[in-house]
């Protein structure tokens, strides 16, 4: 990937919010494409800028849902669960939560944790408006 290695050259010439967003969006594409290993060295290069953030910065949260999403994408399940509880603290939008919810209890699932992933279910569920 063309865009992968001008990353790892130049990236840390970029500005520190432009860095996340590129380093974010370039993972994103390489999970898309398959290529989750290689979406873990664009996010190790990033994770100390994101660690930085303060824990209400959404860089902050949506580099954690992709840190989940390249766990899950690479069945590093541990990983990814872990990744996901972190993306639920930082996460502040609603629909993400649920849909961090949903892949935590896919697993569990998967993991035959019949229990938790129900609990997982069960826990989130909010009063209805």
């Amino acid at each position: 990937m063309i865009l992968a290695g001008a990353f790892h050259r130049e990236g840390s010439q970029l500005a520190i919010d432009e860095k996340l967003a590129l380093g974010i969006r370039l993972a994103g594409m390489m999970i898309d494409d398959d290529e989750p290993k290689s979406a873990v060295t664009v996010l190790t290069q990033i994770q100390s800028d994101a660690d930085r953030l303060p824990e209400v910065d959404p860089t902050k949260a949506a580099f954690w849902q992709m840190q989940s999403r390249c766990f899950t994408a690479l069945c590093a399940y541990d990983q990814a669960i872990e990744a996901i509880g972190t993306s639920l603290k930082l996460t502040r939008d609603q629909y993400a939560k649920d849909r961090l919810r949903a892949n935590l209890a896919e697993i569990h699932f998967l993991q035959g944790n019949l229990d938790k992933a129900l609990n997982v279910n069960l826990e989130s569920r909010s009063p209805a408006c």
